[in-house]
């Protein structure tokens, strides 16, 4: 279930309620979202191999892949101190 309401971790502005229903997982409001992506983008895809053989066994067989959506802090990190860094001026 996503959550209804929640701030954008940049400027604490509210993230619309139809950003968070179709980007689940977001932090950031519209503006924001857009801005990241000269940073590599909100979200990064982590990519694991399934491992199908036995605990210990030098035998290694993969069985396939499992994807992952994690958030991009790097890219948060820098964007937020762009923004802090406009505050300033």
């Amino acid at each position: 279930m996503a959550r209804t309401v929640a701030k954008c971790e940049i400027c604490r502005e509210w993230i619309d309620a139809e950003r968070l229903e179709a980007v689940p997982g977001t932090r950031l409001c519209r503006e924001h979202a857009e801005q990241i992506n000269q940073y590599g983008g909100e979200f990064l895809t982590v990519a694991r191999e399934d491992r199908t053989s036995k605990a210990g066994s030098l035998k290694i067989n993969i069985g396939g892949v499992t994807t992952e959506r994690v958030p991009n802090k790097k890219a948060i990190d820098q964007l937020k101190d762009d923004y802090e860094m406009q505050l300033d001026d």
